[in-house]
């Protein structure tokens, strides 16, 4: 059974007429982050938004010796703390904790989307920020509610990107948590052959249908 978020109670009626919303999925380590950065470099104007903050917020409030800001670096490797008594990895905590089988979703899976409803869509002033970028789609709640977003936005749009070495295409899901990408239904998408901003700008802008829009923000 799909949830119904009600946002039409909890978002600002402005929402409707000056929010749009890009949403990226894809497997890590395939350029989500780098577009938003590149998006910024070239002054276009965002509000960046992820579900994975409210996880890293959780395992803070669990662990206060994990951090909520860890570099890209230091995710995969042993997080040195003498309570870390089994010396995982920061994203080895996060997946047991997320986990929906044996961790928090398996007795709310749409915990981490009612949070991240509550502490960061709700606070979008829609005054001042006109485009907002989701990093990471990649649960089923998660791309429910970016269904239900369509509707209490001006324009929404799910680009999955992917590379050479994207396991979709060899076929091999080594992590659980992204086992739903390839199933999502997506607006655009895009492989990302790291051939520079050119090429990025042309798929961010001109396919996902902002491309006005963004002109606007940076002149």
């Amino acid at each position: 059974m799909i949830k119904n978020y009600e946002l039409e109670t909890r978002l600002p009626a402005l929402f409707i007429q000056n929010v749009n919303v890009l949403v990226l999925t894809g497997f890590k380590g395939v350029g989500k982050d780098h577009l938003i950065n590149m998006l910024k470099e070239d002054g276009v104007k965002l509000e960046r938004l992820s579900f994975s903050d409210e996880l890293r917020s959780i395992s803070h409030e669990i662990f206060p010796w994990l951090p909520f800001e860890i570099s890209v670096e230091e995710k995969d490797k042993v997080w040195e703390h003498p309570d870390n008594v089994q010396r995982l990895t920061p994203r080895e905590i996060w997946k047991s904790i997320a986990d929906d089988k044996t961790g928090v979703l398996y007795i709310q899976p749409d915990l981490l989307v009612e949070k991240f409803i509550e502490n960061q869509l709700m606070k979008i002033n829609p005054e001042e920020t006109k485009l907002i970028v989701i990093s990471d789609l990649r649960k089923r709640e998660e791309f429910h509610l970016c269904q239900q977003l369509r509707s209490y936005c001006k324009q929404l749009r799910i680009m999955r990107i992917t590379d050479n070495s994207d396991r979709f295409i060899s076929g091999n899901f080594p992590d659980e948590v992204e086992r739903h990408i390839p199933s999502f239904p997506v607006d655009i998408l895009w492989q990302n052959n790291r051939s520079g901003w050119s090429d990025t700008i042309g798929v961010s802008a001109a396919l996902w249908g902002f491309k006005d829009f963004c002109e606007e923000e940076q002149q």
